[in-house]
Formats: C-alpha cells, structure tokens, sequence
C-alpha cells in the first residue's frame, strides 16, 4: 500500500504542476514579455521554492485544511490512495484537453467523498468553507486587478522587468497553495512519519516543480487564446493576483490559484478597455466548477466499489 501511495502522490504532485502551477506566467507569456519555454522553467523553480518554504515554516494553508474530513483509521490509506487517483484522472483529462482545473480543491472533494463512502466524517462547516475559498480570493484579487488598471491606465508600458518579478512571486505562492493542499491529505491520512514532514515537503517541491515544465498546453490556451492582453493590463492583473494570493496564503486560506489568476486577468484587460474571449472563460469557469461534483462523485463510488470488492 505505501509504494502505491508513494507512486499515486508522485504522480499527483507532477500533473498539479503540468495543469496548474505553470499558470502564474500565462500574463508574461500571452503579452510577450516572457518567451514560453524561459516562462516554464522560470515557474518551475519558484513552484518548487514556494512549495518548500511555505510547507515547511509557513503551512498555515495545510493546517487549516488537515481536518475539514476525517477518515477512519482502518480505512485511512484507502481513501488517500482513492482520492489521489481521482484528481490525477481528472486533472489529466483536463490538462489532455488543454484546461486548467483547480487540483487542490478537486482534491479536498476527492477526499470528502472518500471519507464518506469509507467510514470518515465531513466538518461540514469547514469543508463548505474551505471549498467555496476561492470565490472570496478572487473578488478581492479582481478588485484590486481593477483598481491597479486604473491607476497604470496612463502608462504607455509597463516594465519587463516587472512583469516577470510579479510572475516569479506568483508562481511561489502557486507552489505554497498547492503543495500544502497535497500536505493536508498526508496529515489527514496519517501517512506522515514522525519527523519526515521536511523530506516529504522537499520531495514534493521538487516532483511539482518538473511537473510544472511540461505547462505549455495550459500556458497557450489561458494566455493567447484567452486574452489579447498589453503589458500594462498584465502588470495590473498581475499586482492584484499575487497580493490576493500572498495574503491569503500568509492567512491559511485555501485559494485556487488558478481561477484567481484568471479572474484578474479578465478584470484587469476589461478595465483597461481591451478584449477578453468570454467563450474561451466560459468553457474554463465550467471545467472549475465541474471539478466539485465530478471529484466528490468519483471518489464516493470508487471508495464504494472498493468496498463491494473486499466485501
């Protein structure tokens, strides 16, 4: 059961960053500023930073989620071999189709369903809160994407420079929000060895990290399809994504970063008067929001199936 484990998480962690964590650059990308493949590795490295700093001396998001579900001590390794199953096939299918998906929410309902079919427990309350997290994150990021868009809409361009900076620190937040998600499952299930937290969070830093170089399928259909962007609507969007996101991580909210990234993007390239492809956000919007059902559903009748199995 633990080599399984093992391999399942690994394999997790590396698609979170192929449909995820490589977002945090699609602004630098879509406008110019950053050629893809320099994009890439340049969020890949601060993924992995931000996953290991944060999950080491700052895991407030973790801790936070940790316990929105309970699971059954006999059954503990079943439903977080299930629920990494789960959000590895549907992230897959998603990064296949070119969409990005929030993993780490997709994975807190994997393992709400999980707990339920196999004995556990759902705090409602916080589950419900932890889930619906995000909606509150990207309002705030989309208000001050706007409130930025105004204040630089007199700029001619904004500078390279910049733009990047914004874009490294938002990867590394991307890597702190994620990582601690998966690290919240591990603490649930009790598959954490005593005092092997930091190797475990390094080993995941690094496994996200390369997951992230393979991004470019997500990275063209966010930044060149989504958004016929100028550096200054990036800049803007880029100020209130990375100060949603670094605020919200310093306070253990659990954000989809992904979706924040893609609201002030939006936000910000509508207040400064450009063009935004409602159809492509459209189809994005509903690939998130199928993530809830579809994870808790899927997670359900595999722990069921299990059951049925051994039974």
């Amino acid at each position: 059961m633990r080599a399984a484990l093992f391999f399942v998480f690994a394999l997790s962690l590396f698609i979170d960053g192929a449909t995820d964590c490589a977002n945090s650059v699609t602004g630098a990308v879509g406008s110019g500023v950053l050629k893809i493949k320099r994009a890439v590795r340049m969020s890949g490295a601060l993924t992995a930073l931000g996953c290991m700093i944060c999950g080491i001396f700052l895991p407030f998001v973790a801790e936070n989620t940790a316990f929105c579900v309970t699971f059954s001590p006999e059954n503990a390794s079943a439903a977080a071999l299930i629920s990494l199953f789960t959000v590895s096939v549907w992230s897959g299918a998603a990064w296949f189709l070119g969409l990005p998906t929030s993993e780490g929410h997709g994975l807190i309902c994997a393992m709400g369903g999980a707990a339920l079919a196999l004995g556990g427990e759902i705090q409602g309350r916080q589950f419900l809160w932890i889930v619906f997290s995000s909606v509150p994150v990207a309002i705030v990021s989309a208000v001050l994407s706007v409130i930025s868009a105004r204040l630089f809409s007199q700029m001619k361009g904004a500078p390279s420079f910049a733009i990047i900076g914004l874009s490294a620190v938002s990867s590394f937040f991307h890597g702190a929000q994620d990582g601690q998600k998966f690290l919240a499952l591990a603490i649930s299930a009790g598959i954490l060895a005593d005092g092997g937290r930091v190797w475990a969070v390094i080993a995941a830093a690094l496994i996200m990290g390369a997951g992230t170089l393979f991004g470019e399928r997500i990275i063209r259909k966010m930044g060149f399809e989504m958004v016929d962007a100028t550096p200054v609507a990036v800049f803007s969007s880029d100020v209130g994504s990375t100060a949603a996101l670094a605020l919200f991580t310093l306070l253990g909210v659990p954000a989809s970063t992904t979706h924040v990234r893609m609201v002030s993007l939006a936000a910000a390239v509508k207040a400064s008067g450009e063009r935004a492809d409602v159809s492509t956000m459209s189809v994005l919007l509903a690939a998130w929001i199928a993530t809830f059902p579809v994870c808790f559903g899927t997670a359900y009748l595999l722990s069921k199936a299990l059951l049925c199995a051994i039974l």
